[in-house]
């Protein structure tokens, strides 16, 4: 595509510049006299041809005013357009804000809880071990009092 777009730029230069040395030729012919009868001095003019071209540019600069009128109309509704999604965006911007507020604030309760239930583990853990020390001892005086390795037995 650039290439097709850079090989028409060239070929539209090359036309207007054959244009311009055309205009060129044409008005030093008109200056010499010999130019076509359709272009006259201004100043020969006659009221009517005045007129008639005054009308003529007030007519184009009409249109051109029109033209802008509805492109500064085109404009403001895209920026209307566009401030509202802006809008819209903001909003959402803030819900989300709002949402990650509230997870991370559920995050730090779900950590404290997971924190206080490995406390818990960790002291049932010690319970169940000091039970077992217990039990292990009891078992262990019975077994040495029936093995009499206590000495307290009766001889």
């Amino acid at each position: 595509k650039g290439h097709a777009h850079h090989k028409n730029i060239n070929k539209f230069t090359k036309e207007i510049e054959t244009l311009q040395h055309k205009m060129e030729d044409e008005e030093a012919k008109a200056l010499a006299g010999g130019g076509p009868k359709d272009k006259k001095d201004i100043n020969t003019w006659g009221g009517n041809e005045i007129i008639a071209e005054a009308k003529k540019v007030q007519d184009q600069s009409g249109a051109s005013l029109a033209r802008t009128q509805k492109i500064v109309e085109s404009c403001e509704t895209i920026g209307q357009e566009t401030n509202l999604a802006l809008k819209s965006q903001t909003e959402q911007m803030k819900n989300t804000n709002a949402d990650i507020v509230g997870v991370d604030m559920r995050l730090n309760r779900a950590d404290k809880v997971i924190k206080q239930i490995a406390r818990r583990l960790a002291t049932d853990k010690m319970i169940m071990c000091l039970i077992l020390i217990l039990i292990l001892g009891i078992i262990g005086v019975i077994v040495a009092n029936s093995t009499n390795l206590l000495g307290g037995g009766t001889s």
